[in-house]
């Protein structure tokens, strides 16, 4: 059964299950900044707020320099990073009860050392409230040896995969690339994306070209080439034209920055995949048509 509209999409858990897959441990809310754990419950408008916010590059940024710092920045610091908004977010986490502000100084009440899990939790409830899907975030599964996947979302009949990273493309280790794409394969979803919360460029900065380099090992031996120097004709993965940031590649490989907005980014991905690769053939060119030969 795939949903109603009434009960909306299955649940992840039960579309993996179908697929082989248990799903051992998800991503906890005590370890996120939006205090969705807390005894106290939170009124609607401020949880849509906080949504809000969170959609805007320069809060996050805001966030992550609190974070960094051990649970505690100076206002002058943060103002040099949001400008005049600095002020409005730290008010806005005063009254949330996660922060307290006294002078120059910002301390963070709750014990966060990184904005990765509120990141994750956020684009799995992109997932569900604008996209119309299902998400678990934060995902262990049982016999996949990879890490665990950032986010699994259920658009029926499309299962996604997004890995999302704070850092900067320069802060992203090998191994942590390498492991996203192994995972890719594990899991086999109709798209993986990488999504990198970045205004960079992530062609200028060479993160294609690292992900491109990081690939031609495996598909060399897959593909029993033993040539020392060989290079693919064309690189697996590259700038998808008409998708602004947006770039697509072997194995429906996605790679994206949050440029102009996290939200925006999935949204291109979506669409190339149903515009560009959902149900073509393997046979690269035009659509064939086996009864007229054309």
């Amino acid at each position: 059964m795939v949903g109603s509209p009434a009960i909306g999409p299955e649940p992840p858990g039960s579309v993996l299950s179908g697929r082989g897959f248990k799903i051992e441990d998800k991503g906890n809310l005590r370890d996120i900044l939006l205090p969705l754990d807390s005894p106290n419950t939170l009124k609607g408008g401020i949880v849509n707020e906080f949504r809000r916010l969170f959609g805007h590059s320069s809060f996050r940024k805001t966030i992550r320099n609190i974070t960094a710092g051990g649970g505690r920045a100076s206002l002058a610091k943060l103002r040099e990073i949001s400008g005049d908004d600095a002020d409005r977010f730290v008010q806005f986490l005063v009254e949330l009860e996660v922060a307290e502000w006294s002078g120059n100084q910002v301390n963070l009440l709750r014990s966060l050392n990184n904005i990765g899990p509120t990141l994750e939790w956020y684009v799995a409830d992109l997932v569900q409230k604008q996209f119309g899907g299902s998400a678990d975030w934060s995902v262990k599964l049982a016999d996949c040896a990879y890490g665990d996947y950032d986010v699994i979302g259920w658009l029926p009949p499309t299962l996604l995969y997004v890995e999302t990273k704070s850092a900067r493309p320069s802060g992203i280790d090998d191994s942590e690339l390498k492991n996203f794409l192994q995972r890719g394969v594990e899991l086999a979803p109709e798209l993986a994306i990488l999504l990198i919360d970045t205004d960079d460029d992530l062609e200028a900065t060479g993160s294609l070209d690292r992900i491109f380099n990081l690939m031609i090992p495996s598909v060399k031996l897959s593909s029993r080439i033993t040539d020392a120097d060989w290079r693919p004709a064309k690189p697996f993965i590259a700038p998808a034209a008409g998708f602004p940031g947006i770039s697509f590649g072997l194995f429906r490989y996605y790679v994206t920055n949050s440029e102009p907005s996290i939200e925006g980014q999935i949204r291109r991905c979506l669409r190339h995949y149903h515009t560009n690769v959902k149900g073509h053939t393997f046979y690269h060119g035009e659509p064939m048509n086996f009864v007229t030969d054309k």
